[in-house]
């Protein structure tokens, strides 16, 4: 879903406009486009800068439409009396260096708004301005033409181009693209289908708070389970069958693959998968590196709140998301000094070595110790902040710089790798994708009846499960 929040601001002290009439324009293109049903289109009547951005926050739209005055010194929004307030290039700029990075475009359909666009570019993909005034004939039948574009499947260059053939006056306007902001996010209209995976190694009764939680995660991307064709998109299995023997693992791994290919063969459409996972982080690193980088995938985190939802989206490894690399970016390297992590012991490899990742709140035990007893190197990476790994920190950044590190080690001295996670099961999924079973890495797995640490699995053995 797409959603469009439409800014009107008509002050009582200015010459007034038809901007209802813009707005039902706007309204009944999109009912009658081909993919309409796709876009929520919601109202912001006689905006104040404070309605602005509270609707920015709460609403969190990937559109957005500012239909009013404007001047060479900034757009005209009301106060709380009705009349005009000037909001400039620099409050704007203020406003959306802070909001939600869903913002993928912004419409000024004002007269003289080039300063505005120019103010906000460096945070949103595609600002659309207009270059000197304009008329509410022409503002109307921009916007008819520029949402009946989108409405049908076209990109934002292509619609801006309806938009300005059906103004009356296609000089008038300018569209300023991501060329000039490369960290930007498009808008995807290509209009996947979005489906949970939904797996819980973990009891009867977390698995069923995982799969209620899920849900109402999946409710915010429109998901209905009609969307899956009949097909299942979870599986469950007790703890106590944990065992560690590898055998089991694997097929763990390949039921949690197998709910991919079900649904990649019972829906044609493109597809971005959700992957809640409650059960150990080894489980989710192994199920990443079988699945490899192929899909478009959401890993969610779970995260328990009173205020929000126990799942959040930490990684978002979509075509527009990554701007254009898609799951592959899993795999790419990091350049250049590390903002998240710290290593001791990687630097001098040796050809055994084990090493713990240590990202959680209860960190690794004993794997110096385990490591001196094997007569392996010890190397340790650490989240090198204070805390857990806060929900709006870049964990696919993460992601890649442990991987960095490990590769690194896998290309040197090291031809033995042993890993030991204590990371958020988000974590470990996307740096299995980054790993993928091309590696000969072991990874090891706390059992708390015994209270040892007992190899799983070695990711080159799943790659059975990939296929």
């Amino acid at each position: 879903m797409i959603k469009i929040l439409f800014v009107t601001s008509d002050p009582t002290d200015l010459s007034r406009l038809r901007l209802q009439a813009e707005y039902g324009d706007v309204e009944e293109r999109l009912k009658l486009a081909k993919y309409g049903d796709k876009f929520q289109l919601k109202p912001l009547l006689a905006a104040t800068p404070t309605k602005l951005v509270q609707e920015l926050t709460d609403f969190d739209p990937h559109i957005v439409h500012f239909s009013g005055h404007g001047s060479t010194e900034g757009s005209f929004l009301e106060n709380q009396a009705g009349e005009a307030a000037l909001i400039s290039g620099r409050d704007l700029e203020g406003i959306f260096a802070h909001m939600s990075g869903n913002i993928s475009c912004v419409v000024f359909n004002s007269c003289y708004s080039r300063e505005q666009a120019n103010a906000i570019l460096p945070y949103v993909h595609d600002v659309i301005s207009t270059l000197k005034s304009v008329g509410d004939d022409m503002a109307r039948g921009f916007s008819a033409g520029f949402y009946q574009g989108l409405a049908n499947g076209h990109d934002v260059a292509a619609a801006f181009q309806f938009g300005c053939s059906t103004s009356g006056d296609p000089s008038c306007r300018r569209i300023y693209r991501h060329d000039a902001n490369p960290d930007g996010v498009p808008l995807d209209l290509r209009f996947p289908e979005h489906l949970p995976v939904m797996i819980g190694l973990c009891t009867a009764d977390q698995f069923k708070e995982l799969t209620q939680e899920a849900s109402m995660a999946m409710a915010t991307y429109d998901f209905k389970k009609e969307d899956c064709g009949g097909e299942d998109y979870s599986f469950h299995y007790e703890p106590q069958w944990l065992p560690n023997d590898a055998t089991e693992w694997r097929r763990a791994v390949l039921e949690g693959c197998n709910i991919v290919a079900r649904l990649g063969s019972a829906i044609s459409e493109p597809k971005i998968y959700h992957f809640f996972i409650r059960g150990p982080s080894c489980y989710a690193m192994g199920l990443g590196a079988a699945l490899g980088t192929k899909e478009e995938i959401i890993i969610h985190h779970y995260q328990k709140s009173t205020s929000s939802l126990a799942y959040s989206p930490v990684l978002n490894l979509t075509i527009p998301a990554t701007r254009g690399r898609g799951p592959q970016i899993a795999r790419s390297r990091v350049n250049g000094d590390f903002r998240y992590i710290a290593t001791r012991g990687t630097e001098q490899p040796a050809k055994k070595m084990y090493v713990a990742l240590d990202f959680a709140h209860t960190p690794t035990s004993g794997v110096q110790d385990l490591a001196r007893k094997e007569r392996a190197g010890f190397g340790q990476i650490i989240f090198d902040q204070n805390g857990d790994i806060p929900l709006k920190a870049d964990w696919l950044q993460i992601a890649r710089e442990i991987n960095t590190v490990i590769l690194t080690l896998l290309e040197e001295e090291c031809r033995e790798l042993h890993l030991f996670l204590a990371v958020p099961a988000a974590l470990a999924f996307a740096i299995g994708m980054g790993l993928d079973t091309r590696n000969h890495v072991a990874v090891h797995h706390w059992f708390t009846e015994d209270r040892k640490y007992h190899e799983v699995f070695r990711l080159n053995e799943l790659v059975g499960a990939s296929k």
